[in-house]
């Protein structure tokens, strides 16, 4: 699947056991290369009680509360669903040529920013019948990546933030969200 401008593209692969991944590709390229990621792990439990999922290599989870999933049109999920995921250890070559993107961002300020990631999840929830869900607006899903990365925010001037991909313009957003690093709030420059 593709979508995009007449300069550049978005190319979306999938693979069943994988998580999906998007390549940006500009009109000059005459081919690109594409990492899929396996999936790290994956539960069923009803969306009505939550669960959680948790990858047994890295310790990384995701947890779900109770009723925090619903469909697109807001209606609330009742009966089984399934929790993937898939973690992106940066310090692992082959793990992070799996990153989707090029690593170019949209900052607050909409400026062009250029990542430095410490560590990425794909995080994928659908019902029994493979229906895509969402997080509600009034509930939030946890996420806990352990990296080995190391960030020096001193040096960097900056606290890590949080990004998620916009699978529309290829490009990294910084998102508004609650951070801890060790345990520690961390602010969000949003």
């Amino acid at each position: 699947q593709a979508s995009g401008s007449s300069s550049w593209s978005c190319l979306s692969f999938e693979c069943e056991g994988f998580a999906p991944t998007i390549v940006r590709a500009s009109s000059s390229d005459q081919s690109v290369n594409v990492v899929l990621r396996p999936l790290s792990a994956s539960a069923v439990f009803d969306g009505s009680a939550g669960g959680c999922v948790e990858d047994p290599v890295t310790g990384s989870s995701v947890t779900v509360p109770s009723n925090a999933l619903s469909y697109a049109d807001g209606r609330p999920v009742t009966g089984p669903v399934t929790v993937k995921l898939s973690v992106i250890d940066v310090t692992d070559p082959t793990s992070l040529a799996s990153m989707p993107g090029d690593f170019s961002a949209i900052g607050a300020d909409g400026a062009e920013v250029m990542l430095e990631s410490l560590g990425a999840a794909w995080i994928n929830a659908t019902d029994e019948k493979g229906e895509e869900l969402e997080v509600r607006e009034d509930s939030e899903v946890i996420l806990d990546l352990h990296t080995e990365a190391k960030a020096n925010a001193e040096k960097l001037g900056a606290t890590p933030e949080m990004w998620s991909f916009d699978t529309t313009s290829g490009k990294w957003k910084l998102e508004a969200a609650d951070m801890e690093i060790d345990g520690v709030p961390a602010e969000n420059s949003m």
